[in-house]
């Protein structure tokens, strides 16, 4: 008789304990989300930074720009038509390094619709696109690409560093933050809608590439 008293106290104080813990979670769960909720009604409004707007900018794109990657022997076909330039959108030093051959240089953090429209004679332009992941390092590092201004392979230690530099002005980014993918649509979003990409990662020593080196040419 005593055992079955026992038990049954056992079960009416787990029972009476087991409610008395739920409403512990649920008040830390509204504290945290209150606490979220509190944290996110801070954050100020900025209308000048539309991140919807990008990324439904971006998507919209998706299937345009595809259709729109060429390989190089459309893109130096394409060159050669007086109504189409060569936009290079890296860096100042890189584009000083190494960059194709006939190509005008505008930084892509410097895009402004004012930039753009000195750089680019109108709207109806058409623009070809390309950046270091469109490169990639040769097999053999001693060979040297075809470039205006320089040397066929480096035979002393000057030219050795000046192809150090060289790689230096060709490293890819990230695969997905190569610098093609927001050029094109930020040309897109300034109304820049003529964009053609270089759709080949080509090695520097190759034939069907034509590259200039400014940079080295004024050192001599």
């Amino acid at each position: 008789m005593r055992l079955v008293i026992a038990i049954a106290f056992t079960l009416q104080s787990s029972a009476i304990v087991a409610p008395a813990q739920q409403p512990t979670a649920k008040t830390n769960t509204s504290i945290a989300d209150a606490g979220t909720r509190t944290s996110s009604s801070r954050i100020p409004t900025n209308e000048a930074i539309d991140f919807a707007g990008f990324v439904k900018l971006t998507q919209s794109l998706r299937h345009i720009r595809e259709s729109r990657r060429v390989p190089i022997a459309t893109f130096n076909e394409m060159s050669r038509d007086p109504n189409t330039i060569i936009l290079d959108t890296r860096s100042k030093r890189a584009f000083d390094l190494v960059h194709v051959a006939g190509a005008v240089h505008l930084n892509f953090s410097d895009f402004t619709s004012d930039k753009l429209r000195k750089v680019i004679p109108n709207k109806q332009t058409r623009i070809l696109i390309y950046c270091n992941n469109n490169f990639k390092q040769p097999d053999a590092p001693t060979e040297s690409p075809r470039a205006i201004g320089s040397d066929a392979t480096p035979d002393s230690d000057e030219d050795a560093d000046e192809t150090d530099d060289f790689v230096e002005g060709t490293t890819n980014k990230l695969p997905t933050l190569a610098l093609n993918i927001p050029t094109f649509v930020n040309l897109y979003g300034y109304g820049y809608t003529n964009v053609y990409e270089l759709a080949d990662q080509l090695e520097l020593n190759d034939g069907r590439l034509t590259l200039a080196r400014p940079g080295f040419t004024n050192r001599r």
